[in-house]
């Protein structure tokens, strides 16, 4: 049976991940966490401590939240995307796995930083606004394009042809 500290620290340990989840960050993340570090370090000196491999799992766990939280302040998309590929999800003790919600937070963090990496190098915040149209040149602009094209063949054309 699991003592106090260790139940308080289970049940802040689910919060975080459910918070952690949501795709709008609430500043009360990182002081949870800071919470569960003091919890960690309490469940480590109390008389009724679970095994270290539990701890382990524990401190492993804590540590990802702590490094998706670091990796949500990074500036660019691509420094985002690069920390939670190398973030280690917690391991379930009896299975050598990571726990399932673990696991799917690592996979939607990893997805939600590669989507932004992927929109901004192909643009899509400027589609988006045209409502998934892509944005095409006026026929003016187009007719202009066409006709400086085709004068610089002509003029490629010309060169090769007097050579």
């Amino acid at each position: 049976m699991a003592s106090k500290v260790e139940t308080n620290f289970m049940r802040l340990l689910s919060r975080c991940e459910t918070m952690a989840a949501e795709k709008t960050r609430d500043w009360r993340l990182e002081k949870y966490i800071d919470a569960l570090q003091n919890q960690l370090g309490e469940l480590r000196r109390s008389p009724s401590k679970p095994n270290q491999e539990v701890l382990a799992n524990y401190n492993r766990k804590v540590e990802f939240l702590r490094g998706l939280l670091e990796a949500e302040t990074m500036l660019t998309s691509t420094d985002k995307a690069a920390a939670t590929q190398k973030l280690n999800p917690g391991r379930n003790s009896s299975h050598n796995c990571s726990t399932p919600q673990t696991k799917e937070l690592h996979l939607q963090a990893k997805a939600r930083y590669e989507s932004e990496m992927r929109d901004e190098l192909l643009g899509k915040s400027s589609q988006q606004d045209k409502g998934g149209v892509r944005q095409r040149k006026a026929v003016e602009e187009e007719e202009d394009d066409i006709d400086a094209v085709m004068q610089q063949h002509h003029k490629m054309q010309q060169k090769i042809a007097d050579e």
